[in-house]
């Protein structure tokens, strides 16, 4: 059909305005890009656009903007794809920050955007995670260095690249870059930590306030994202000099127990580790306004997440739940006192009864022991006839331990002072082995310094004592221990074992001696208690007598011996410095087995070699798995300092 001239004539005018109107919202798309991209924040360029370009068409090109950034990012790797200049100077820092605020301001104006599965979050978070000044990146890792150290031809790396754990030593000869030969000393990038440390504090408020948009949605998946990703930062700049910040996320993420649980297993979406770690950061800065309710709350909770996670036979994720109420109850006793004591003992026997363990004395001990050491006899009573067992079949005759780490008294008088005790012993005792280290006085003046393992009766009464060592700075100790360590082993013709009965309890005590300026100090006391019923248990004759290891370390033997009276099959060498080996011999020497410290396994050892690795703490698991440490603590007090 023919056009009118009229008619052609506003046809060509409504195609002009048309495309008119094309080219400014082209213009407006670059311009509003072009402000964003140099440093105007969303707020500032939606106030320029007021009245002309509707808010949410602002915000939907901001959000094409962070997309593309996000997308050239994936492609080209690491660090901000816009920030390609070198230095790292506060310019460019803010530059980072810049897109991660105008990602958070995008998530405030447009809810939508924070639903599981959305384009801008996802790269929002890759952003919050992956975004930093280039100089930041370890340039052979290509992770966010925690802590920058200068090797000695100047090139910067993170510290865990350069040395090797446990070792020390550099993990190259030459520089990776210039190959000149390096110095074995790094030296600590102070001026980069500081800029890294005011990087991620920042980052951290940035993540914090991302996640909570994140709380109130459905988005469980995303939240517990950045908050892992928020601990992880706080975790390199440490709670200390940033306690605001610390308490906002520990607050956030206890939040998500109040949150809809998994789906999948019903129990909260946080892991019970991260929760204790934002629990215990309260617990050490002792607000106030937390300490009376909210921090016991969230125990209960938690508790309650232990309690769910066995009532549904999730056995894995229960062991996870009580491993958190174990740490919690032991750091936090001041405030788990009492009623609000969290009973982990109980809660494992329930576990072991509902995975259906064949061997329940370990827990039902656990729940005995507690109720004694409150003072709960009919309680403890109680149970016993419950379960259906006696006292006598809940005893634990493996060899046991009690001890301190360091003593450092000016108590100034020349009686037997207590620095630990154990609790109750369970049988008679055949041996005691006590070693002590690096003990020292004032050195001068008199010398009066002497440490002694005492009997008691659980009447409190005294029954003997031993003077270890002799006082130190006198001949016979002079002569006897010239080294570090000091140590003895007493068998029966001491008092201290010889009259040692079920119920009895040992005390390590000390004399620092009268007059001023005494002064004793003691980097650890380790007393080791082997019962008669544990040597009668081995079922080949049995000794006991010093030896050394491979290297030459010595301890004391106890364990089967041959014929010739050396060790010969199961045994264990007890080191001077309190390390135990768990494992097997042959005619006097060590054959295979673990070496332990402090209850953790550090070495092993195959056809009388350490196994590789075992100089850096990382001992063979299936040789630990077949050498386990039958040893129990029974620390009853421990006074940290006179």
């Amino acid at each position: 059909m023919a056009l009118t001239k009229l008619e052609l004539e506003d046809s060509d005018d409504s195609s002009t305005e048309t495309s008119s109107s094309k080219c400014q919202g082209v213009h407006d798309d670059l311009v509003i890009r072009e402000l964003l991209m140099n440093g105007l924040n969303l707020s500032r360029v939606i106030g320029i656009y007021k009245g002309r370009l509707p808010e949410e068409d602002i915000v939907a090109i901001a959000r094409k903007v962070l997309i593309e950034i996000g997308s050239k990012r994936d492609q080209e790797g690491q660090g901000d794809a816009d920030d390609s200049e070198g230095g790292a100077g506060n310019g460019k820092i803010n530059r980072n920050q810049h897109f991660c605020a105008i990602g958070i301001d995008i998530l405030r104006r447009s809810p939508c955007d924070l639903l599981m599965g959305s384009e801008l979050l996802k790269h929002h978070i890759t952003n919050l995670s992956q975004s930093a000044p280039e100089d930041f990146f370890d340039p052979i890792s290509s992770d966010i260095m925690r802590d920058p150290v200068v090797i000695s031809s100047g090139f910067i790396v993170d510290r865990s690249t350069a040395i090797e754990e446990g070792s020390g030593n550099l993990k190259f000869a030459t520089c990776p870059w210039s190959r000149v030969e390096l110095d074995p000393k790094v030296y600590p990038a102070l001026r980069l930590k500081q800029q890294m440390t005011e990087f991620k504090s920042g980052r951290v408020g940035e993540i914090i306030e991302t996640a909570s948009l994140l709380m109130n949605t459905k988005n469980e998946r995303d939240f517990c994202k950045v908050i892992e990703l928020a601990q992880e930062f706080m975790n390199d700049i440490g709670p200390k000099g940033h306690r605001t910040l610390a308490m906002q996320l520990a607050q956030l993420g206890l939040g998500a127990l109040d949150k809809q649980p998994c789906s999948d297993t019903g129990l909260c979406i946080l892991q019970p580790s991260l929760l204790t770690k934002q629990l215990l950061t309260l617990y050490a800065v002792k607000p106030e306004n937390l300490m009376e309710a909210y921090l016991p709350g969230k125990v209960l909770q938690i508790c309650k997440m232990a309690q769910k996670a066995i009532d549904t036979h999730q056995f894995d994720e229960a062991e996870k739940w009580l491993a958190c109420c174990t740490e919690l109850q032991d750091q936090c006793q001041d405030m788990l006192a009492g009623d609000k004591e969290i009973p982990v003992a109980e809660m494992y026997l329930n576990l072991a009864k509902k995975r259906g363990d064949d061997n329940l004395v370990p827990f039902q001990r656990r729940v005995y022991l507690g109720f004694l050491r409150n003072g709960k006899a009919v309680a403890a009573q109680q149970f016993l006839e419950e379960e259906g067992i006696s006292a006598v079949e809940l005893r634990d005759l493996s060899p046991c331990f009690f001890g301190r780490g360091t003593l450092s008294s000016s108590i100034s008088n020349d009686r037997w002072n207590e620095g630990c005790r154990s609790s109750a012993l369970e049988g008679e005792v055949s041996r005691v082995f006590v070693t002590a280290d690096n003990l020292r006085d004032q050195g001068w003046g008199n010398a009066k310094g002497s440490l002694a393992l005492a009997l008691y009766s659980s009447n409190d009464e005294l029954i003997a004592r031993c003077n270890l060592f002799g006082t130190y700075r006198t001949e016979p100790y002079e002569s006897k221990y010239p080294g570090a360590f000091a140590y003895r082993l007493l068998e029966s013709d001491q008092e201290v074992v010889s009259k040692c009965t079920p119920g009895c309890y040992y005390k390590f005590e000390f004399i620092v001696g009268g007059g001023g300026g005494h002064r004793l100090e003691l980097d650890s006391f380790i007393c080791k208690i082997f019962y008669k019923e544990w040597f009668a248990q081995q079922q080949a004759p049995t000794g006991c007598y010093r030896m050394h290891d491979p290297e030459g370390d010595a301890g004391v033997f106890l364990g089967s011996v041959n014929q010739q009276g050396v060790a010969h099959g199961k045994g264990r060498l007890e080191y001077d410095d309190g390390i135990t080996f768990v494992g097997t011999f042959a005619d006097g020497l060590m054959l295979e087995g673990t070496n332990y410290q402090n209850g953790q396994a550090i070495h092993s050892m195959v056809g009388g070699r350490w196994t590789p690795g075992s100089d850096f703490g990382n001992p063979d698991e299936t040789v630990v798995s077949r050498f386990p440490l039958d040893t129990h603590d029974i620390v009853e007090t421990r006074d940290e300092e006179e």
